[in-house]
């Protein structure tokens, strides 16, 4: 008769303290791949607002010059420019046409007293073509420096072209989350400002 061998219990082990650090490290990089898609989500959500407000903006802007076609398709020599920069909330109006910068100051002066608006009060006065086309744009800065901080919008229009055309332009910074090294590469190549990149927004319009 044969006598069957008993092999010792081994003794219960748990995990090494590799093992444990090897875990905490694998865990470590899904945590931090979860953070850079969460953080690339948000930059998405917050640029695509940017975009889709510029070009509300500009569209609006480009509905106000044909609603008043007797001064910004008016002909003549040269050309007709405009910039809007906006900085912390307020604008700031120049305009290389004298007539049209006359408007944006006396629009400017003009502002609705008793509330809580800088609006121009759309020529109470004497609205003549130009003296709209200041009250207009002076009202369009201000909102675009309500959505639009740190931005810098030019118009500018051929005059000496048959119909006038003009080209309205809004450049800003926007916030990005580059997942890749040719994406922080091309965001460079593009034009950078800090962690920022410069956008620019163009609407070609015949008034």
């Amino acid at each position: 008769m044969r006598i069957p061998l008993v092999r010792p219990l081994r003794a219960a082990r748990g995990f090494s303290l590799v093992e444990v650090m090897v875990a905490l490290i694998v865990i470590a990089v899904g945590m931090l791949g979860i953070a850079k898609m969460q953080g690339l989500a948000l930059s998405s959500t917050g640029a695509s607002r940017s975009r889709a407000l510029a070009a509300i903006e500009a569209s609006s802007l480009a509905a106000a010059m044909q609603a008043n076609r007797g001064y910004w398709s008016l002909a003549g020599a040269g050309t007709l420019s405009a910039t809007v920069t906006t900085s912390g909330g307020t604008a700031t109006f120049v305009s290389g046409d004298g007539t049209l910068q006359a408007a944006l100051t006396a629009a400017a002066g003009s502002a609705c007293s008793g509330t809580t608006s800088n609006l121009s009060c759309f020529c109470t006065a004497t609205c003549v073509p130009a003296s709209l086309a200041g009250a207009d744009l002076y009202d369009w800065g201000k909102t675009l420096a309500g959505f639009l901080p740190s931005a810098t919008a030019t118009v500018t229009c051929n005059r000496t072209d048959t119909p006038v055309d003009c080209k309205i332009l809004i450049s800003y910074w926007e916030n990005t989350v580059s997942m890749t090294s040719q994406q922080a590469s091309a965001a460079v190549a593009n034009g950078t400002h800090g962690s920022n990149v410069q956008v620019n927004y163009a609407v070609y319009v015949i008034p």
